[in-house]
């Protein structure tokens, strides 16, 4: 099998992954449309995968066979899309907005959780700025 960890395919997965990670957020927390990146075959994957074998690798097998992505290689890419893509959405990423901003946002005299939460949880783990925490609960 052709070499497939090269630093072409690498730097292509990891810019269409951040890409996903970006667009799904947005498109979930931003515009509250549908989550391309959630199902056992992401949405948003599958396309731009689509994209770069049949346009851009045909593209560049026509200037130059040797440009052209091998099989290896979109492998490679694939498996980092479908990787971000279940981690930006079940993962980690729709998780942790809650999980930071929660207790300040949930704290109250009745609670006390300024004193028996929030004064244990170190400061960089916490989201600090009370608009903001408004703004993503309200």
């Amino acid at each position: 099998m052709d070499k497939f960890f090269t630093r072409r395919a690498f730097i292509s997965g990891l810019l269409l992954s951040i890409f996903i990670a970006y667009f799904d957020h947005y498109s979930v927390d931003v515009v509250d449309a549908s989550s391309m990146a959630i199902d056992h075959m992401p949405v948003v994957a599958m396309f731009l995968f689509f994209l770069l074998v049949f346009f851009i690798n045909t593209i560049l097998k026509l200037l130059k066979p040797s440009f052209a992505f091998s099989p290896g290689e979109l492998l490679l890419v694939y498996v980092m899309m479908l990787v971000a893509s279940s981690v930006t959405e079940m993962g980690f990423g729709s998780q942790i907005l809650p999980i930071i901003s929660a207790p300040s946002y949930y704290a109250s005299p009745q609670n006390q959780w300024d004193t028996t939460i929030l004064s244990n949880i170190r400061k960089f783990l916490l989201v600090n700025d009370k608009e903001a925490v408004k703004y993503i609960y309200e």
